[in-house]
């Protein structure tokens, strides 16, 4: 899921990621490192002040724990420097997942719903309190994943946004594995505007990855390159999040 503001926001992007069913067991501590960096992008701001991704980088520490299991919480901090070299706290992340339906062990479907509250500089976003949250489903087996997340952003403290619709942010992923570490695969993001009214489509955010995930018993990583396929979407995008759990507690 990209925990991103719709298109009257800054599209600060600290995680580039794909819900699916996987969440850490109960008891269990993950600490992941969200990466990604913008090497060709936008860089003229909606408003005086603002920080565009392009020429930046974004690394954002995250911290989950399985309070159930079904239920994961998560903390990020997002840190990022802007295409001059300076370095800012861009402000912080709290998130909860619900995954009521895990895809069984033989393969199936899940299904679950995962909202994140974020408070961001204002450098970063017109609105610096965000909600941002859906639903996500898809199927899991021993070959292929695909994977659905429709995600819904509101501005709640926005005195510049032209509706209260809340931002609609689609993402989907297919990925096919081979063997028992090496996952090839495309990721998709999107940000459409309102879903009153959606903008053109040549003024949506529109970004497609190729990926490969490396799983092992004691971490995992995942490494996209995106091309953004429309004027107001950054040209390229590198990510990658590291997960390693820590233990049970």
């Amino acid at each position: 899921m990209a925990l991103t503001t719709d298109l009257t926001h800054a599209d600060i992007s600290p995680v580039i990621q794909i819900f699916t069913g996987g969440l850490d067991g109960q008891g269990e501590l993950t600490t992941s490192l969200h990466v990604n960096a913008t090497p060709q992008g936008i860089t003229r701001g909606s408003y005086v002040g603002e920080i565009m991704n392009g020429g930046g980088v974004r690394i954002t520490p995250e911290l989950s724990y399985g309070l159930l299991e079904s239920l994961e919480g998560s903390l990020y901090l997002p840190v990022v420097t802007d295409e001059h070299g300076q370095w800012n706290v861009a402000g912080g992340i709290g998130r909860l997942t619900w995954v009521p339906i895990e895809a069984p062990d033989e393969g199936g479907w899940f299904l679950g719903t995962t909202w994140a509250f974020s408070d961001y500089n204002w450098k970063y976003s017109q609105a610096t309190l965000n909600l941002n949250g859906g639903f996500t489903a898809g199927y899991d087996d021993d070959d292929w994943l695909f994977a659905i997340n429709a995600f819904f952003n509101w501005g709640l403290n926005d005195r510049y946004q032209s509706s209260d619709a809340p931002g609609l942010e689609p993402a989907f992923a297919a990925k096919h594995y081979f063997g028992e570490n090496l996952t090839l695969g495309l990721e998709y993001y999107g940000a459409i505007g309102p879903i009153t009214h959606p903008e053109p489509i040549h003024l949506q955010s529109h970004t497609i990855f190729a990926t490969v995930d490396w799983d092992e018993e004691d971490w995992s990583i995942n490494f996209g390159i995106g091309r953004g396929m429309t004027s107001e979407t950054d040209d390229w995008t590198i990510k990658t999040i590291l997960f390693v759990p820590i233990g049970n507690y």
